[in-house]
């Protein structure tokens, strides 16, 4: 079964991506991150659906990245027990 779940997580952004326009490249790093991602919780995560809310960003001592708390929607995919798959 399909299921949207929303998530919360804090998204690295790399300095590159600094040309980009925030919520572009936080959507592009929480693909990178979890596109695929396998999880007993979770399921298999499909896709992004979309970023919710960013927070404000956090540069970290010794990285140059900026770091943003977000909640965002994911498409997961969670088989059942005696689930038919097509």
């Amino acid at each position: 079964m399909f299921y949207e779940i929303k998530l919360n997580d804090h998204i690295r952004v790399a300095p590159d991506l600094f040309d980009l326009p925030t919520k572009t490249a936080v959507i592009k790093q929480i693909k990178k991150k979890y596109d695929g991602y396998i999880s007993e919780e979770l399921g298999t995560v499909i896709d992004v659906v979309d970023v919710d809310e960013i927070g404000e960003g956090i540069i970290v001592p010794g990285d140059g990245a900026t770091f943003f708390d977000c909640d965002f929607r994911v498409i997961v995919f969670r088989p059942e027990l005696q689930e038919i798959i097509p």
